[in-house]
């Protein structure tokens, strides 16, 4: 009898640290950023709507919310990825509306931060 309790005792430990090991805690972050401010007017009869809801991605690792794996520059990289899906060549081109958004997914010692940046495109016409 005492080592079926034993036993029983055991397993219910290894539940809850394998339930504890495989949960993770998570956050996000929606911002709208204002890096630069232009003086730039845009009107009905200016500019005209290229490309809406254009999405940029990027991701890091962190062991122990301390020690980063891969590199830094999420922005950066979100914004390339924008930069790749629209080509300006030769035309007077902006993002317009962008917004930031950010997630961080814990699992134990192990972090993901993800970045998210959102924009619409507009060209100038003359």
């Amino acid at each position: 009898m005492k080592g079926k309790k034993q036993s029983i005792t055991l397993l219910c430990w290894i539940l809850i640290l394998t339930s504890l090991a495989i949960s993770g805690c998570g956050s996000s972050i929606g911002l709208y950023p204002h890096m630069a401010e232009t003086q730039t007017q845009l009107s009905n009869s200016n500019f005209k709507i290229i490309q809406t809801g254009v999405t940029g991605y990027s991701r890091c690792w962190y062991i122990m919310n301390t020690i980063p794996i891969g590199d830094l520059n999420l922005y950066e990289h979100a914004m390339n990825d924008i930069r790749n899906q629209v080509q300006p060549v030769g035309r007077s081109i902006s993002l317009i509306n962008i917004t930031q958004d950010r997630s961080v997914v814990t699992y134990l010692v192990v972090s993901k931060v993800a970045l998210t940046l959102t924009a619409d495109v507009v060209e100038f016409v003359d």
